[in-house]
């Protein structure tokens, strides 16, 4: 199974790993993957390597597009299943000796197979990307500003792939004439209006990652605005041996999480698929159809509405079925998430009807 994948991830590299990422959608594509493997040679090594990496990037995907409320319940696939969803493979950089293979790798997936696996599992997701968010990084240290891109903090946030998440981040370098008074003040509204024209982007983060006097804490805060609104967040890590860049590394993943998170939570509480067992709702719809085949056709688009659960069929004839849902929010919230699937639900008194569009 490993030559068998490894002959594959290998064509795709030879003939396709130049547009790798041009095939599929932004967020269907998952960057910099480090893979690291040891094996009696190398040829076993790289191929152990890529194939732990496809598994790595197709568990990066799930997360990206699932609320972390789900994340406890996301499938693990035979390395096969995985293989046959990748559309894209390239590498960014690689180094090898007789029994060690280090890479970093691009894998680009078939969206539509994704999807098919989240909707089999029942899993609500997301997949439209909000507008892009300008992030400015500072670090402080030793009470000197570093705000340039030569420090751990620009470093580290430039290892995170911010370009195909939902929340897409543009980073920028502060201009030779930041002023370091911003930092004292990064929340005031004149600071942020300053910096929004300055690199004219409507929404704008500024990053400030401070290590302290003693080189134990790195304290982040994240102010500004992104695609879901005005945020203002501020968290601290441990660093331990004096390893700064270590510490940069967790946060900036972290930070960019946060971002991403906050879209994603604002999309998928749109779709009404922010879904617990304790806000799940019943929902009895008469289904109407004209034959077998627009049923069918029916509950394969209902069954694709991100959040929906619980489907069961009480009584089918020719023309009509009585069905049960559950989603969150009831028939009202379902009524929209209907219809981004060509279907509509029309309350006739107290009973609902399904229909297509």
């Amino acid at each position: 199974m490993r030559k068998t994948a490894f002959a594959v991830l290998v064509t795709l590299n030879i003939l396709g790993a130049a547009d790798a990422r041009a095939k599929g959608a932004p967020i269907y594509t998952v960057a910099k993957v480090a893979v690291e493997a040891e094996a009696k040679d190398a040829v076993e090594a790289k191929q152990i390597a890529i194939n732990d990496g496809q598994q790595a990037a197709f568990r990066i995907l799930l997360k990206r597009l699932t609320h972390a409320s789900v994340h406890a319940r996301l499938p693990i696939l035979e390395d096969a299943m995985v293989e046959r969803m990748i559309d894209g493979f390239s590498v960014r950089r690689e180094s090898n000796s007789n029994t060690r293979y280090l890479a970093m790798l691009d894998f680009s997936f078939e969206p539509n197979s994704v999807r098919d696996i989240l909707n089999s599992f029942g899993l609500p997701y997301a997949e439209q990307q909000s507008a892009p968010v300008v992030l400015l990084p500072v670090m402080t240290e030793g009470g000197g500003v570093k705000a340039g891109m030569t420090n751990p903090w620009f470093e580290a946030l430039e290892g995170v792939d911010v370009e195909n998440t939902l929340a897409p981040i543009k980073l920028a370098a502060p201009r030779p004439d930041f002023s370091p008074a911003t930092i004292s003040n990064p929340g005031s509204r004149e600071v942020l209006e300053t910096l929004k024209q300055q690199y004219r982007a409507e929404n704008l983060v500024l990053a400030l990652a401070e290590v302290d006097a003693q080189m134990t804490r790195l304290k982040v805060r994240l102010v500004g605005r992104d695609a879901v609104g005005d945020m203002f967040l501020e968290r601290s890590y441990r660093i331990h041996d004096r390893d700064t860049a270590n510490a940069a590394k967790f946060a900036a993943k972290v930070a960019a999480g946060v971002i991403e998170g906050r879209w994603k939570a604002s999309r998928l509480a749109g779709l009404g698929a922010l879904t617990g067992s304790a806000d799940l709702e019943t929902v009895a719809l008469t289904v109407q159809f004209s034959g077998l085949k627009q049923w069918q056709d029916m509950r394969a688009r209902l069954q694709k509405i991100p959040g929906l659960q619980g489907l069961n069929v009480k009584a089918l004839n020719a023309r009509a079925a009585n069905i049960s849902v559950e989603f969150s929010g009831g028939a009202s919230r379902l009524e929209i998430a209907a219809q981004a699937h060509g279907l509509a639900i029309e309350a006739r008194g107290a009973e609902y009807i399904l229909m297509t569009r």
